[in-house]
């Protein structure tokens, strides 16, 4: 059985970046490369097949000791939505991801002002 080949994260995450570019803004695009590029450094820029799912639960415990929740949970969804592009690829056959959960984001107190709508 011939060995599995993919690309690299990196080289994925180019590919990756130039389908998203034709329909996102620049600041998305920005902010997608931002988060995808601080998850690449903690998991080593390793071959797609060869990212395991100990490896992306140990950096989110760390991106959870460091973020806050709902931070967390877009960091999330962006690497989420990444590996499902890697998975549609046929570079994954297995969810890095399968374990990892949204955190829960606490809904804020009310401060219990109002404004004043009333004029004299």
């Amino acid at each position: 059985m011939p060995r599995k080949i993919t690309p690299h994260l990196s080289e994925a995450l180019e590919e990756f970046m130039a389908i998203k570019g034709s329909h996102m803004a620049r600041n998305s695009l920005n902010n997608y490369r931002s988060q995808l590029s601080r998850f690449m450094a903690g998991v080593r820029d390793r071959r797609v097949h060869l990212l395991t799912a100990s490896a992306t639960e140990a950096w989110f415990a760390d991106a959870a000791r460091d973020q806050q929740p709902s931070s967390y949970n877009k960091v999330r969804t962006t690497v989420s939505t990444f590996l499902a592009f890697c998975s549609r690829r046929g570079w994954l056959d297995h969810d890095p991801m399968a374990e990892i959960r949204p955190r829960r984001v606490p809904k804020k107190e009310p401060c219990g002002c109002r404004r004043n709508s009333s004029s004299t």
